[in-house]
């Protein structure tokens, strides 16, 4: 029996998918250890940068996962015999619905950050706002056509809330 050319890519992938899910297996710990130890350097970085704590350790477990639903899919369509064109078309498909998660997942992240930020930001402001006489922060609020009347605590609001 006479394998044609695609036979023998399917076979070859197959048998590439096979080699890769072992190596995977024996060495997925070693892996994912690797990975948590930069992970943990990167928010030490950025914590000790900005002072913000960032958790990281949810968007990479969803980016592995994502890896991992790609490559059972693929593996999965060798197996069944696709065409390259459908695995291929697979590969892109359920990377594209894993993604989705892990786009929400650094989504949720970012959003986290920038609230801690923000949150920061307005006790700086509140604090050099509270430091200026009521005559400057009048000025300011009268720069911005707000009102100017009330106290002191009030016009640092008006003009922290714009």
């Amino acid at each position: 029996m006479e394998l044609n050319d695609t036979e023998m890519m399917i076979g070859l992938g197959g048998l590439a998918v096979t080699a890769i899910g072992a190596w995977w297996l024996k060495n997925r710990n070693k892996v994912v250890a690797k990975i948590e130890d930069i992970v943990d350097d990167v928010e030490e970085a950025i914590e000790d940068a900005t002072g913000l704590d960032v958790d990281l350790s949810e968007v990479v477990d969803e980016a592995m996962e994502t890896v991992e639903d790609v490559a059972e899919a693929v593996g999965e369509s060798i197996a069944d015999g696709d065409s390259v064109e459908d695995i291929v078309e697979t590969a892109k498909e359920t990377a594209a619905e894993s993604a989705e998660d892990l786009v929400e997942e650094a989504t949720e992240v970012v959003e986290s950050v920038a609230e801690e930020l923000i949150d920061d930001l307005n006790e700086n402001l509140e604090e050099t706002l509270g430091d200026m006489t009521v005559n400057a922060l009048r000025e300011m609020l009268k720069e911005r056509g707000l009102p100017v009347s009330g106290r002191k605590a009030e016009l640092i609001q008006r003009l922290i809330n714009g």
